[in-house]
């Protein structure tokens, strides 16, 4: 917290995360787990008894990003086109329609840095994004958590080959399996039992 806030970062909530777990299984409510990248917002959330993460969508923070659109006009000979950031504002309501589809009640971002704990050029466009998402309204309201991301990628990817699957395009939804490799990382990190990313049979969307 101390290293955050000398850095300028988004400040965390003074909930121990320990607690607020405990908080939100008596009172009800979820944790939603975000992946911040530069052209797309993974979002996973937790189940109901905030053991398990679960990936839900991935959210473009550009006005056209779909893959193929692109792929497509290229075929055509056609220039791809520029990709226009989206409105911080735009991008705020579709993470609140699902928090609010999820009853979700606190946040956890990850947050990106070299392997040796230092941080990066990611690491301050990620908490610029954090900090503008979560200036106002409601999300701002939630109790707020960092949470390291540097294996969530190798981890996902790992997963998808030890099943034998296809690894999925940005597009398809790799931001959002990060996000929920994020979010279960905090949650074991501050529950009792661990468990894997979406092993669970009472996740009711």
């Amino acid at each position: 917290l101390t290293l955050t806030l000398a850095l300028g970062m988004k400040s965390v909530s003074r909930i121990p995360a320990k607690g607020l777990l405990r908080m939100l299984n008596e009172r009800g409510g979820r944790v939603m787990g975000l992946d911040i990248g530069d052209r797309f917002v993974g979002i996973a959330v937790s189940n109901s008894t905030n053991r398990y993460a679960n990936a839900i969508t991935t959210i473009s923070r550009k006005t056209d990003g779909s893959v193929r659109r692109r792929a497509a006009r290229i075929r055509d000979g056609l220039s791809p086109g520029y990709l226009n950031p989206r409105d911080i504002h735009e991008i705020r309501k579709d993470i609140l329609e699902i928090a609010e589809r999820y009853n979700v009640a606190a946040l956890v971002a990850g947050l990106p840095k070299f392997l040796d704990g230092k941080f990066s050029e990611q690491t301050q466009k990620t908490n610029k994004f954090i900090t503008n998402l979560t200036n106002e309204g409601y999300l701002g309201k939630m109790p707020f958590y960092w949470q390291n991301e540097v294996y969530s990628s190798a981890v996902t990817r790992e997963r998808y080959q030890e099943q034998g699957m296809r690894l999925p395009a940005k597009s398809e939804g790799l931001d959002a399996e990060e996000a929920a490799q994020i979010l279960q990382s905090f949650l074991n990190a501050h529950s009792s039992e661990h468990c894997p990313v979406g092993d669970d049979s009472d996740f009711n969307g």
